[in-house]
């Protein structure tokens, strides 16, 4: 199977977990989902008009700048994207600043902090929840995970 068939017998929305050979789940809260923007966009290029309420702004990602401005005139918020993005993609002062390169980079890093803080966060969680099983005290598996009391005493309901 090419990689076009492939895509096409995948769904819109892919939602993996980490796990191990016995295929016993690493981190409950931790998933990875995939986004099939090819079979997305269709919905733009079919005008499935259901599918691209769902899926708009997953959407907006893969349009063409022309494109973008159809879109943007049955939203308002859109729209207002569009001019602000129009804007600052005329100003010089912003051409001269960053290459596309540079802002992918910055891009991919930010995404990687993000992920990487939310990963650690998933984490503490995961072992409060162990520590609550075990009749850790609220105050011990605060110390241990950082975790507030507000945010124990919710996972202990």
């Amino acid at each position: 199977m090419n990689q076009k068939e492939h895509l096409k017998t995948k769904n819109e929305v892919e939602i993996y977990q980490v796990s191990n050979k016995k295929n016993e789940c690493y981190i409950d809260s931790f998933l990875i989902y995939e986004m099939n923007m090819n079979k997305i966009l269709e919905f733009w290029y079919s005008k499935n008009v259901s599918k691209i309420e769902e899926f708009k702004y997953l959407i907006l990602l893969g349009l063409e700048k022309e494109e973008l401005l159809l879109f943007s005139k049955k939203n308002e918020r859109v729209k207002k994207y569009m001019e602000d993005l129009i804007n600052l993609n005329n100003d010089p002062r912003f051409m001269e600043y960053m290459t596309r390169e540079e802002d992918q980079r910055k891009c991919y890093n930010t995404d990687i902090s993000i992920a990487k803080k939310e990963g650690i966060k998933q984490g503490k969680i995961a072992t409060a929840k162990k520590m609550l099983k075990e009749n850790f005290k609220p105050e011990v598996i605060s110390k241990f995970t950082d975790l507030t009391l507000e945010e124990i005493e919710k996972l202990n309901e």
